[in-house]
């Protein structure tokens, strides 16, 4: 409203910013009630801030998968393979070398000689016999044992009352404490039969026959023919 010398009012109307309609002289919106429902309507929502404990907050995406790459370096001297990133420190990525496998061919294993052919027969053979005796290998490699197993063996009562024992599975072996081999005297104690090392002093059919002695659900064929094998190419049993 402006009041001047002639005592001549005039009024300044203002109209709406959204659909140019004429506002109250009063009114203090630059927008109708109807425009400002609009613009209220088409404004996105705003959800209220709140805050998130740590332990919600995923750290996945700061983490980067390791990448080592194929393992295709091989090693000069043993041609094991390893990934670039084994290296030592001192080489380098043109001229990398290991100490992990063979300590830069300080170390060299003899390969392992073949078996005996009675032996890679019967692990190959698919009879009655072989197939016997690859279901008792553990009994037959126990009978020919040079020595005997020291250690303090978990009964099944104790294994079935553990509840962590009872989800299925293969059968294990328990033990408490230490593990070691136990060897007697070369020449068995009067009245008690031959054991383990103190077999191989005598003639292969004889130790043969005391190893099936003990052994009664083993093969007599295999027990005979490995005992003669054995003294033949073990180079331990040719010690006695």
């Amino acid at each position: 409203m402006n009041n001047n010398n002639n005592n001549t009012v005039t009024v300044l109307t203002t109209n709406c910013s959204s659909c140019h309609a004429p506002l109250p002289a009063d009114s203090r919106y630059r927008n109708c009630q109807e425009g400002r429902s609009v613009r209220r309507r088409g404004r996105p929502r705003v959800e209220p801030s709140q805050t998130i404990p740590a332990a919600y907050i995923s750290q996945l995406s700061r983490l980067r998968p390791l990448g080592p790459g194929r393992m295709d370096k091989e090693c000069p001297h043993c041609h094991a393979l390893h990934w670039i990133d084994e290296r030592q420190e001192t080489s380098s990525l043109s001229n990398p070398s290991w100490e992990s496998c063979c300590k830069q061919g300080s170390v060299q294993l003899q390969l392992l000689p073949d078996p005996p052919q009675y032996l890679k027969d019967l692990l190959a053979s698919t009879d009655i016999q072989g197939s016997h005796f690859k279901d008792n290998l553990r009994q037959y490699n126990a009978a020919f044992a040079f020595t005997s197993l020291g250690c303090d063996i978990v009964s099944a009562e104790e294994r079935n009352a553990n509840s962590n024992n009872r989800r299925g599975g293969l059968n294990v072996l328990q033990i408490h404490d230490a593990l070691c081999h136990r060897q007697g005297p070369l020449l068995s104690v009067e009245g008690n039969a031959s054991l383990y090392a103190q077999l191989y002093i005598y003639d292969p059919s004889y130790a043969a026959q005391r190893r099936s002695e003990r052994n009664e659900n083993l093969d007599n064929r295999n027990i005979e023919n490995l005992s003669i094998v054995l003294a033949q190419c073990n180079p331990f049993a040719r010690i006695y």
